[in-house]
């Protein structure tokens, strides 16, 4: 790492890059998270009976990339306190869709109204559009959902 003073306390530093074996790279996208068929999910929250939702996820700096999601963790909470956790692999999203049953299965108790569902997509693949495909860590804020 090279470090230069550029002015009164002022440090710039280049630091060179490593060739590593399997890269994976941080990168932003935003997770659209809706109901089965395309509509996004509003502001007010989701239907308690709601079952399944589909993920997408957006953004990239190379035009024409696609996501997919490879694994997901997914809490269900009442306030700030967890209930019930899981983590969605790639085996357990079958073409973006989330099964939610699965999550309410293994939780302390059945979701009610006012609880919330938190989804954090933790990594995915990147496919570019010569068809190579790099794993990718998603750098992106949970997405919390209200029941009602």
């Amino acid at each position: 790492m090279k470090i230069w003073k550029v002015s009164a306390g002022i440090l710039i530093a280049l630091v060179s890059t490593m060739a590593i074996a399997n890269p994976t790279w941080l990168e932003t996208a935003k997770v659209w998270v809706q109901y089965v068929g395309g509509e996004e999910i509003p502001n007010e929250g989701m239907p308690l009976a709601t079952q399944k939702l589909e993920l997408a996820l957006e953004g990239s700096l190379i035009p024409g990339a696609t996501y997919e999601v490879e694994s997901v963790m997914v809490h269900v909470a009442e306030g700030h306190r967890p209930f019930g956790k899981m983590e969605y692999t790639s085996q357990d999203i079958e073409h973006g869709v989330l099964d939610l049953s699965k999550l309410y299965a293994v939780s302390d108790r059945s979701p009610k109204k006012g609880d919330r569902v938190i989804i954090e997509v933790t990594m995915a693949n990147k496919v570019l559009p010569n068809g190579e495909v790099q794993p990718v860590k998603i750098n992106t804020l949970p997405r919390s959902i209200s029941l009602r």
